[in-house]
């Protein structure tokens, strides 16, 4: 099951569609940070598990982060050596949990470079996820630079398990594989709608065939549409 958020602060709208198109409307309020963790965390329920910060004996509020304190580090993403950082909860607040974190992969807008992303990715992980920035460069015809791909989505996930594994990774043991889901601005929010899909759509993917991996969950997007330059919105 995939649910899919957009939110545009120009309309004043939320939107969540289901797998079998229908939508529910609501209004969007200024705090569009909230929105998007919190319907996160909606996401992550639907995996049947609950994030908690090592404690479920306390109620908090939704509004809430489970953690006070986020770190990050940097990696070269393999296969195309995409400079990417990646946040996370504190080491010290993870040592007193029990479970495994889930991840997010945030697709970046046209020519974004992903430190304009610093203080969203932190506050999204401070709600209990991995969250994951590359800066990926891509070539659309002949205009070259940051541009978001589909194919990022498995390689990202490829990465994830081989991290979990890696004894020398600070998040080794940590990452819920089997739990991920898409944040998106823009052009990057296009390109995650289409691998939600299921559909390898240029410029944003190239080939014939894309596959969705099953461990994704839904997402969360900002500034993104399907609608072309004539006809009615997808």
């Amino acid at each position: 099951m995939v649910q899919v958020l957009f939110f545009n602060i120009s309309h004043s709208e939320i939107i969540i569609v289901d797998p079998s198109g229908l939508e529910s409307v609501s209004n969007l309020s200024a705090n569009s940070i909230n929105i998007t963790v919190n319907y996160i965390e909606f996401i992550f329920s639907l995996s049947g598990k609950q994030a908690q910060n090592g404690s479920n004996k306390t109620k908090r509020s939704p509004e809430e982060p489970l953690y006070l304190n986020i770190s990050n580090y940097s990696v070269n993403l393999p296969p195309n050596n995409d400079s990417t950082d990646i946040y996370f909860p504190d080491y010290l607040e993870l040592s007193r949990g029990n479970q495994t974190l889930p991840f997010a992969l945030l697709l970046q807008g046209a020519n974004v470079d992903k430190s304009f992303y610093r203080g969203f990715a932190e506050t999204v992980a401070s709600y209990g996820f991995v969250v994951v920035v590359p800066n990926h460069e891509s070539t659309i015809i002949t205009d070259k630079g940051l541009y978001a791909e589909e194919n990022e989505v498995n390689d990202i996930h490829e990465f994830m398990i081989s991290e979990n594994a890696n004894s020398s990774s600070p998040l080794y043991g940590e990452i819920d594989t089997n739990t991920m889901v898409l944040l998106g601005h823009s052009y990057g929010g296009v390109a995650s709608l289409y691998a939600i899909e299921g559909k390898c759509q240029f410029p944003f993917c190239t080939g014939f065939n894309f596959h969705r991996p099953s461990a994704l969950k839904g997402g969360a997007f900002y500034g993104t549409n399907l609608k072309g330059p004539t006809g009615s919105i997808t």
